[in-house]
């Protein structure tokens, strides 16, 4: 009877912890790619806003067609980057257009809420 107890828990451990192990690490990952991403976003929007700004551009694009997925510190960044556009002279404004994809209901939901906040300066294009 130990015996059988002993198998049926090897095989249940066999079975279950590499699944906790692979997920662990995804989880890991993700967080990993989550705490850096909005950074890398910032000083993205951050250089783009300065190009923009130095060369009088008139209008950003920002393609989000084949993202399928962005969290709410990504958001965070495009709403902080809006605002700074707001706060500039508004000669000195330029547009933003987002090239969405019809079939991310997140990003026509997301994009709609950014078109509020400066609708203005913000565009949708599906």
């Amino acid at each position: 009877m130990i015996k059988l107890l002993i198998a049926i828990a090897a095989a249940f451990a066999g079975t279950y912890l590499p699944n906790v192990f692979v997920e662990n690490l995804v989880q890991k990952r993700q967080q990993a790619i989550s705490l850096v991403f909005p950074d890398a976003l910032d000083m993205l929007l951050d250089r783009i806003h300065a190009e923009s700004r130095r060369l009088g551009i008139k209008e950003v694009q920002i393609d989000l067609r084949q993202l399928e997925f962005m969290n709410s510190s990504c958001f965070k960044s495009f709403v902080s980057w809006i605002t700074n556009i707001q706060e500039m002279d508004a000669d000195r404004q330029y547009k933003v257009t987002f090239l969405s994809n019809p079939n991310m209901h997140w990003q026509k939901r997301s994009l709609h809420a950014l078109s509020c906040l400066a609708n203005e300066i913000v565009t949708i294009n599906s």
